[in-house]
């Protein structure tokens, strides 16, 4: 009888010493390997820089009503303006914010993240715009057409008729940019992004001069009204202009702290095209215009920032 209950007992100890085993196997099954567990940082980071903004294409339209008592013919008639021409190379101003978050596994050297990205640019465009062609003529009115066009010939042929347009860019962009991190070191790790954003131009005091014609003994058409340059957009110098860009990024970043990285970047903005619409030209003494159409074609510019980034967890 002793004998079958030591036996009872070997074989009750043996089932739940088994069951204990498997019970604490199912756990660790359940519980990921601490080396495998992904770990989040959320951050903000103020920065700011420069802009590079190389040369663009522009280009720059609208109609001139020319009245018979601005003419030598007595003649009304309409020229088509239309200019085209490159920006100036230019150096502008960065200021921004960027909210991000970056993933990582333990003993993982890779840091993929997402970031939020607000910032706002501003510097001056300039541009020199001249006629590919004879600025063409519309709605003649009188007997004196032929008149007219050798008028429009020898004042407006093919690179006669320029202008000098310079203006103050504003821009306020917003961005959401995949991110991918290396680290280095534990202090030194670079970074890329990627993405897509939206921007808002403004244009501010805008100023256009005809360079040719001009009027005599001056680098401009003078108005004599007041005595100073024609400036073509004087009713509304100011214009807005909505689009998407692309943006990429490419940075080094050296840990100053626990919480707080040095960040240094270069980034590019590939912006799309931007049309503006100015006011017309009213003088006592100048033909009156409708509208004026200014465009920019799509473009690179660089940034180059340095910025602190903070970590908020």
């Amino acid at each position: 009888m002793k004998n079958l209950l030591k036996l009872l007992v070997t074989i009750l100890l043996s089932i739940i010493t088994n069951e204990s085993f498997a019970q604490n196997a199912n756990e660790k099954a359940l519980i990921p390997d601490q080396k495998d567990m992904m770990k989040s940082s959320t951050y903000i980071m103020p920065y700011t820089g420069v802009l590079f903004q190389g040369s663009f294409d522009v280009e720059q339209t609208g109609v001139a009503h020319k009245r018979g008592d601005f003419n030598a013919y007595n003649t009304d008639f309409d020229l088509l303006v239309d200019v085209k021409g490159k920006s100036k190379n230019n150096i502008g101003a960065v200021l921004g914010l960027t909210y991000g978050t970056v993933w990582q596994k333990k003993n993982s050297k890779l840091k993929p993240g997402l970031e939020f990205d607000l910032f706002y640019t501003k510097r001056i465009h300039e541009s020199k715009l001249a006629n590919s062609n004879t600025e063409e003529v519309a709605n003649v009115h009188g007997d004196s057409l032929d008149y007219v066009l050798e008028l429009v010939e020898e004042h407006y042929s093919a690179g006669h008729h320029k202008f000098s347009n310079k203006m103050e860019m504003t821009s306020f962009n917003a961005a959401v940019k995949f991110t991918l991190g290396y680290s280095i070191t534990n202090k030194v790790s670079i970074t890329s992004a990627l993405g897509i954003g939206f921007c808002g131009i403004t244009m501010t005091n805008a100023a256009s001069k005809q360079s040719s014609p001009a009027s005599a003994n001056s680098d401009y058409e003078i108005s004599k009204v007041t005595g100073a340059p024609v400036n073509h957009f004087n009713s509304n110098t100011k214009s807005s202009s909505n689009l998407m860009f692309a943006q990429f990024r490419i940075g080094t970043n050296i840990s100053l702290s626990h919480n707080i990285t040095l960040c240094i970047d270069a980034q590019g903005l590939y912006r799309d095209k931007s049309e503006f619409t100015f006011g017309s030209t009213v003088y006592s003494d100048h033909p009156p215009t409708d509208s004026w159409k200014y465009s920019i074609d799509k473009g690179l510019g660089i940034m180059l920032t340095t910025g602190l980034r903070i970590n908020l967890q």
